[in-house]
């Protein structure tokens, strides 16, 4: 457990991270910058981190923590991957996890992937089955993050290539 001073260090680097983070890549954004934006020293930040990467992995892990917690909690017997994506996608969707992530969403989804992996380990418990959820995490992240159309019409779209009917003749049963 982290005493009080460590978590207002934490916030106060955190909010000073996201701030800076609106107008600039990661690799622009410099520790003294970020500091003097927190109120803290320089020492203090290196007490915590090795760099400002390893910072964003912290705050980048912390935030995928936090979705996952609320994400509506499908057991292991009626996991429905349709309905796990649209929640993942509904939660992710958010201005924090755009001004993080920036264009860097291949990250978000292979750290969504190893979460969603390490969450449902007794369901999704054979290669043929991790192959198939992360064909459709990439393949619906693609489809959400980067491709033309309206939000409802790449939900729909997911909704007819994640039919059961699809998944029964893949071989795969939740």
């Amino acid at each position: 457990m982290q005493d009080l001073r460590t978590k207002k260090t934490l916030m106060a680097l955190e909010k000073a991270f996201y701030e800076i983070k609106k107008n600039k890549q990661l690799e622009q954004i410099k520790v003294k910058v970020l500091c003097e934006k927190a109120m803290i020293n320089k020492t203090t930040f290196y007490n915590y981190f090795t760099d400002i990467y390893a910072f964003s992995d912290y705050i980048e892990n912390k935030i995928i923590e936090e979705k996952f917690k609320i994400l509506p909690k499908h057991s292991n017997v009626l996991f429905n991957i349709k309905q796990l994506i649209y929640d993942v996608y509904n939660s992710f969707n958010c201005k924090e996890i755009i001004i993080l992530f920036g264009n860097r969403y291949d990250v978000l989804i292979k750290k969504c992937e190893k979460k969603l992996f390490d969450e449902y380990k007794s369901t999704i418990n054979t290669t043929k089955k991790q192959l198939y959820i992360s064909f459709f995490i990439y393949g619906a992240s693609h489809i959400l993050f980067d491709s033309k159309g309206t939000e409802s019409e790449k939900l729909e779209m997911l909704t007819e290539i994640l039919d059961n009917d699809f998944c029964n003749k893949m071989g795969i049963n939740f």
